[in-house]
């Protein structure tokens, strides 16, 4: 699979509780450093966002959300 000839939408949600937020951090080798972004993955093929976004925090966490609402 060539990465510029296929896109692939993602979700990502933000959790969040007591003024913290919930992310994971991430190791590019390549450019050698550590990032930190919000839980979320791939959508499937004819998945709805609400449905990847709670099959991702399961996969993740092991933990059953409650989606609040869509920022976009």
């Amino acid at each position: 699979m060539d990465k510029f000839k296929e896109i692939r939408p993602i979700v990502l949600g933000i959790a969040k509780h007591d003024n913290k937020l919930l992310v994971s951090e991430g190791y590019d080798s390549k450019e050698d450093y550590y990032f930190y972004r919000c839980l979320g993955g791939g959508i499937e093929f004819q998945e709805t966002s609400e449905d990847a976004l709670k099959r991702e925090f399961m996969e993740g966490i092991d933990v059953e959300i409650t989606i609040k609402k869509f920022l976009g």
